[in-house]
């Protein structure tokens, strides 16, 4: 492909519609651009020599297409070279999928248990005294929602009976398409949701109950650092690992996730970057910031060390965030980052994303 089509590719990843993008409008769009061609698609995802943007973009399309694509990781290095490569379904966790209505579904990942250094390092760029102490925490296995919640899924557990409080079915200020994540819901709103579904869960025999993330578990997933991973090196490492600051490396990038600097100023489908952690969880870089079940504490001093949410006795004033979302900065999108928010008030950049209790 022409240097100059492989840039036109890109840029027509980044219209405003392409969100709403379709079989049919793809099929009649290609008759008329020469880079939507499914050869030369397939070709530019298969070039390893290719630009990683574009081999991703090339891979989004066909996707939507219907066709066979990768599940994509990516390393960052520190100058912000992007290495591609392909997991394959038997290097991720098993998925649970909860079958909601019709052909909408819940994929829930098992997140393995383990210890991780929570928290952001002394010197990292960008950090903020709320995220130090760094300390290690315990988690136990749990299963984890591998994408936000979409709008098609809150509309379907809305309809569902109503256990504290009403829900209103099309929240979001960025309508228009099922794979979005649903937006502007309150803290009590999430709740109330994984309320309902868990009732609902119950009710059908599978027994799961779900809830918001407590922030440590949160973090744990985003960063998907295994145990194991740490005893491979040094003994002095593991008693205070560096870790970067992005599941996927050291610096962050427009093709890999929905932040300031990718220029949308909106929500994107979920899994839209298609770069998954080793967990294969999407999106924990941008798109929108994600409610965790923890009051806000500004700082590390007296956190829980076993994975659970960290709350006060009388209740807080805030309720904490974690994920970053389109409209923020790359500091505001590394794995430590934390943020708050009143829990009764709503924004077009807070989501959620939901965990349950594993079988095993």
């Amino acid at each position: 492909m022409h240097p100059s089509s492989q840039q036109e590719l890109y840029n027509y990843l980044r219209s405003s519609d392409i969100d709403n993008l379709e079989r049919e409008t793809l099929e009649k769009e290609a008759a008329n651009k020469s880079f939507l061609n499914r050869e030369k698609l397939r070709n530019l995802l298969e070039d390893e020599k290719e630009k990683p943007q574009i081999r991703l973009s090339a891979s989004w399309l066909l996707k939507q297409w219907g066709e066979e694509v990768p599940i994509w990781k990516a390393k960052v290095d520190e100058q912000g070279k992007i290495a591609l490569s392909i997991i394959t379904e038997n290097d991720l966790p098993s998925t649970v999928i909860e079958q909601l209505e019709g052909e909408i579904s819940l994929e829930m990942v098992e997140i393995p248990g383990g210890e991780f250094w929570m928290g952001s390092r002394e010197g990292e760029a960008g950090a903020y005294p709320d995220e130090l102490p760094q300390h290690k925490v315990k988690i136990s296995p749990f299963l984890m929602g591998k994408y936000l919640v979409t709008q098609a899924q809150w509309r379907v557990v809305a309809s569902m009976p109503k256990i504290e409080r009403d829900l209103n079915p099309e929240p979001s200020y960025y309508k228009g398409y099922s794979r979005r994540p649903v937006e502007c819901i309150s803290w009590y709103e999430a709740v109330e949701f994984c309320e309902r579904l868990s009732h609902w869960s119950q009710q059908k025999g599978k027994g799961y109950q779900y809830s918001l993330p407590s922030e440590a578990e949160w973090e744990y997933a985003c960063r998907s650092v295994i145990s194991y991973q740490l005893s491979v090196i040094s003994e002095e490492l593991s008693q205070n690992p560096i870790y970067p600051p992005y599941h996927f490396g050291w610096k962050i990038d427009p093709a890999l996730a929905n932040y300031a600097q990718t220029a949308l100023a909106r929500t994107t489908t979920v899994g839209r970057f298609q770069i998954a952690n080793a967990f294969g969880l999407y999106d924990m870089h941008g798109n929108v910031f994600e409610w965790c079940l923890d009051d806000w504490h500004d700082h590390y001093e007296g956190a829980p060390i076993d994975g659970r949410a960290w709350l006060n006795e009388n209740n807080s004033q805030y309720k904490l965030l974690r994920g970053s979302s389109w409209g923020r900065n790359p500091e505001n999108c590394r794995c430590a980052y934390r943020h708050w928010f009143n829990p009764a008030l709503r924004d077009s950049r807070f989501g959620l994303r939901v965990v349950a209790s594993s079988r095993t």
